[in-house]
């Protein structure tokens, strides 16, 4: 089982993620872009495009190496996060092209999109601009759809996201 949660930031992904770790007995691969944030001690949209760029190139590799290290995974972001983020560079058909290569339309198995519900909490690191987390949204949103990939959308309280989580998986497993 790959699954892969994508969304905006500040929709709670990682909310979810924690909470379902208390139900999945799978290994659960922690956003990477906040990591790479702290060390690089940069947001994104404070980078020039040059930089974005590299940004979002090493981020798509990371992500890479943590999925292929475990058969089975739950992912708080996954490749089509970096696609949204990287959608408005002059190399994002790059980007596109190592997703596609990747098998980005077949690398996992549940793909669980979470639209904006929740007033948008700014933190350190990531942007508290709320226009640019709804552009964040409607990009994925597209990339999804025009990649034709197969998701489920999860809305509700944590507590209400997790039973459909669960549910949607234990429905799968069945099958």
């Amino acid at each position: 089982m790959k699954i892969c949660f994508t969304s905006s930031h500040g929709c709670g992904k990682t909310t979810l993620c924690q909470e379902l770790t208390k139900h999945l007995d799978i290994p659960y691969i922690k956003e990477i872009a906040r990591t790479e944030i702290i060390r690089t001690g940069k947001l994104p949209y404070e980078m020039t495009k040059k930089e974005r760029f590299k940004f979002q190139k090493r981020l798509f590799e990371l992500q890479l190496i943590a999925e292929s290290q475990n058969q089975s995974f739950m992912s708080d972001r996954g490749l089509f996060d970096i696609l949204a983020y990287s959608y408005d560079l002059p190399e994002y058909p790059y980007l596109l092209e190592m997703a596609k290569q990747a098998n980005i339309t077949g690398r996992y198995s549940h793909i669980f999109y979470i639209p904006i519900e929740f007033h948008l909490e700014g933190d350190a690191q990531r942007s508290s601009d709320i226009d640019y987390q709804k552009e964040i949204d409607n990009r994925l949103v597209n990339i999804l759809e025009s990649l034709d990939i197969c998701y489920f959308k999860i809305t509700g309280t944590v507590q209400e996201r997790v039973e459909k989580v669960t549910s949607t998986l234990k429905l799968f497993d069945h099958n």
